[in-house]
């Protein structure tokens, strides 16, 4: 094995291990009304996926934990004002849905996504990248 694959393989599973640290550490101080929305399954999440899947421009949408609030993710394609308009109502079903859930939500644009912009520990909740890649 070459040096540079295993510098690789090395620095992999030191990320793949702090990754299990951060985990652990979040749900371990995490208050326990918030630990169970780190599970993909969550009701909200679910809720947000089903309409989300009615908006075309929707690419993804990622959830992470953050200080105790839910930052929701949404990457999108076309024009980001029109599809802000669709979010924004789609968060505020959301809000409605589940009012005792702190949400915060972020559009972004995918041709603005990046490593840096996203956050690390984040969650997929939703992807329609492959369907958009048959039939586009």
């Amino acid at each position: 094995m070459s040096a540079e694959r295993r510098n690789f393989l090395d620095r992999l599973e030191e990320q793949s291990q702090m990754t299990e640290q951060i985990e652990q550490i979040e749900k371990h101080f995490l208050p326990s009304t918030f630990k169970h929305i780190l599970q993909r399954e969550h009701s909200a999440y679910k809720f947000l996926v089903q309409r989300a899947a009615q908006l075309p421009q929707v690419m993804e949408i990622y959830a992470i934990v953050d200080n105790g609030v839910i930052d929701l993710w949404t990457v999108v394609d076309g024009d980001l004002y029109q599809a802000g308009e669709a979010l924004a109502e789609l968060d505020i079903e959301l809000l409605v849905e589940f009012p005792d859930l702190p949400f915060d939500f972020m559009t972004i644009h995918k041709n603005e996504l990046d490593a840096e912009t996203m956050p690390k520990n984040r969650t997929l909740i939703y992807s329609n990248i492959s369907e958009k890649n048959k039939n586009g």
